[in-house]
């Protein structure tokens, strides 16, 4: 399995294994997919004092950057929670997109109609 280009992992005091970058890359993929909104990500893997962190960010077309940073005693479980929770501002800011849009549409057609 190829790594993305816009995919970046960095470790600190832990090995990066290349089944940890896949199953990274299998996450972020996803994350890309359902989401056409995302354009990069950084993932920062730490192991200290019997806890693995994983802090995710992603970049997003709009310029918005989401962060995650999550601990447990399990980098696997980590990566599922940073992930999971980065998958649900993702739709959020999906969802505020589509509302947007849908409000500038309908704000035009009002104001066509108030012009006729």
């Amino acid at each position: 399995m190829t790594i993305n280009k816009e995919l970046e992992i960095q470790g600190s005091n832990i090995r990066i294994t290349e089944a940890l970058k896949e199953y990274i890359n299998k996450k972020f993929i996803k994350a890309q997919r359902s989401f056409n909104l995302v354009q990069s990500a950084r993932i920062n893997l730490e192991y200290s004092k019997n806890l693995h962190t994983v802090e995710v960010v992603i970049g997003t077309f709009l310029d918005r950057s989401i962060c995650m940073k999550t601990s447990s005693e399990d980098m696997y479980a980590s990566i599922d929670i940073a992930f999971s929770r980065v998958t649900r501002k993702l739709r959020k800011v999906k969802e505020k997109t589509i509302d947007l849009k849908r409000y500038r549409l309908l704000e035009s057609k009002r104001k066509m109609i108030a012009s006729i």
